[in-house]
């Protein structure tokens, strides 16, 4: 119930601050002028959106064209998902009225700050921003994260580092000596269930991120997203499986659950660009770094996290 009405929390008092003030600071500028490479500072309430005017060919629209009502829905949801990524991190541990100001919080400014920085034109780490030569500020590239795997899914998941280490862990997750005691999920079933589940919603999540199919080049573009992210994640799943990591030395289909999710997440960022061989090695080095991580979060760093 507690990780359950904190979900809502996400998702009710997210939108209301995304609405409010995230989604300009993530992609705000004025008609006709370039806002800041750090944060946008226009259509704050979607203000701008709401107004109906005609561009220069003389069409009317309504609202800034390119950040309609599906823009702001959209980017909406990828908040969302930033923002529920903390909850199972202090689960069980953190005051409700506390987590209501970090859901607000961190989707009125700190998500879409980093929104703004990779994925607005203006953003100073964006593919977008081209100079005078033709070639993104930043190493002639920028930082290409087609679906978020740094903007969604670090942003969360470094608040929810920050979260658990503050908040410090359950009660019975370490022994006197300092040694971690497994605590383990309650249903494997529900695991799985969830998994199959988020799998089947990155369907959505990754191969959308490209925001149009109804040209040849954007099937493709969402075809190879689709792909790439599959293999990813079976490889993911498979090595975090094989591997024998659990505990017990034994297979663990929850470990394997993981890296599945694993191999997904870091398949948001190159979908749309690396080749099917390269999102098998892509879900490995994911299942190899989510491994090491929580072994030096939990076993090193005594951050104590829910499985």
């Amino acid at each position: 119930m507690n990780v359950l009405l904190k979900n809502i929390l996400d998702v009710c008092a997210g939108a209301i601050g995304f609405y409010l003030f995230g989604y300009a600071f993530a992609f705000g500028h004025r008609p006709n002028e370039r806002s800041n490479a750090f944060i946008g500072d226009w259509n704050f309430a979607l203000s701008y959106t709401t107004e109906v005017g005609r561009d220069d060919s003389g069409v009317r629209f309504d609202g800034l064209p390119g950040q309609g009502w599906h823009s702001w829905l959209f980017q909406w949801a990828l908040c969302a998902v930033a923002t529920c990524i903390v909850s199972g991190a202090v689960a069980e541990r953190c005051a409700l009225p506390a987590y209501l100001a970090y859901a607000f919080f961190l989707s009125a400014f700190v998500y879409p700050v980093v929104v703004h920085w990779v994925w607005s034109p203006q953003g100073w780490l964006s593919a977008f921003n081209m100079s005078r030569d033709g070639y993104a500020l930043i190493l002639r590239t920028g930082a290409i994260d087609f679906a978020g795997a740094g903007v969604v899914h670090m942003t969360g998941g470094m608040a929810a580092l920050m979260g658990a280490w503050v908040i410090g862990p359950r009660i019975g997750r370490f022994d006197a000596s300092g040694k971690v005691n497994e605590m383990r999920g309650h249903s494997a079933t529900l695991v799985v269930m969830g998994t199959f589940l988020l799998w089947f919603g990155f369907y959505g999540f990754i191969p959308g991120a490209n925001l149009t199919i109804g040209t040849k080049v954007g099937a493709t573009i969402v075809s190879r997203a689709a792909v790439t992210a599959t293999l990813s994640a079976a490889s993911a799943g498979l090595l975090a499986l094989l591997g024998r990591f659990g505990a017990s030395g034994g297979w663990d289909v929850v470990r394997g659950c993981h890296g599945c999710l694993a191999g997904l997440v870091a398949m948001c960022a190159g979908a749309a660009v690396v080749e099917p061989w390269a999102a098998i090695l892509c879900g490995a080095g994911a299942a190899g770094v989510f491994v090491g991580a929580e072994y030096v979060v939990l076993h090193k760093m005594k951050i104590g996290e829910p499985k």
